[in-house]
């Protein structure tokens, strides 16, 4: 059996409030191209299970193996995203997940490394949006020309937020890959905010895909977020919440997020809390 890379097993070890990420890749630095050797990886399925289909496995089964990297506060919902994991794992042969660890592998290195979406570029290469449902990604440059114009002296805002709340909220309803939340995060940290400890980034999409490569980049990234899929209109979705390792590290947005090792509720709010 193949078991994800160590640069994942790193991502569970917290020491001093920070994520220990002390031996990160050097497949950078060998991999002139990440994007196209992921691409050609996923090619490489087409005829037998389709790119459609590699490519959910691949941000899937890094979803949950982070999400197995949190605290357990509900055994239940671990339980059940456990197996999840283990029946996604079941449908490829031994040298089917070699490839998609290898895909996932210069994939977090990259994310670590360059701190930027490849997921999201990766599956608008490869016209997986859904025309349907207007899906396309913004691309980077304009998520981060959005977040200047938006968020650009935001920074007083914020602080009033967080002095009075104790922490500062961003949301997208329509996350796709976490593009806009990601260039978000990079303005506010130039303005002098704490990131990773006085902002909770709030997302949902409609699509599952969707939740599964936000998740993945943003804890990552270790961005203290929360994460379901929701219709943004109607509000109806998925009960159960997608949390990042990132707000579990966070003592700050950990307690105001669980009382008693006890998930709040979330109700029909769409805002995971009410501060």
């Amino acid at each position: 059996a193949y078991y994800s890379p160590d640069i994942f097993l790193k991502f569970t070890s917290i020491r001093k409030g920070e994520v220990a990420l002390s031996k990160r890749s050097d497949l950078q630095k060998e991999i002139e191209n990440p994007k196209k050797k992921i691409i050609d990886i996923l090619e490489s399925f087409r005829y037998k299970r389709g790119v459609r289909e590699a490519f959910r496995a691949l941000v899937e089964i890094s979803a949950l193996e982070l999400f197995s990297a949190c605290p357990v506060y509900d055994k239940e919902l671990a339980d059940t995203r456990h197996k999840r994991l283990e029946s996604v794992k079941s449908q490829f042969t031994d040298e089917e997940l070699k490839k998609l660890y290898e895909a996932q592998k210069i994939m977090a290195s990259y994310i670590l490394e360059n701190q930027k979406d490849i997921l999201g570029e990766i599956f608008m290469e490869l016209s997986m949006g859904n025309d349907a449902q207007g899906q396309f990604f913004t691309p980077e440059p304009i998520c981060k020309l959005m977040a200047l114009m938006m968020m650009q002296g935001e920074a007083e805002k914020a602080k009033e937020f967080i002095k009075e709340k104790g922490y500062y909220m961003v949301s997208d309803p329509c996350v796709g890959a976490g593009g806009m939340l990601l260039a978000a995060a990079q303005v506010l940290k130039k303005q002098g905010i704490d990131v990773r400890n006085e902002v909770l980034f709030y997302a949902s999409d409609v699509d599952m895909t969707a939740v599964y490569m936000a998740y993945t980049q943003m804890s990552l990234m270790r961005m203290p977020a929360v994460l379901r899929r929701m219709d943004a209109l109607s509000q109806k979705g998925d009960k159960d919440l997608w949390i990042t390792l990132g707000v579990f590290v966070s003592q700050n947005l950990s307690l105001r997020l669980f009382r008693q090792n006890k998930k709040e509720a979330v109700e029909e709010n769409p805002n995971p809390i009410e501060r």
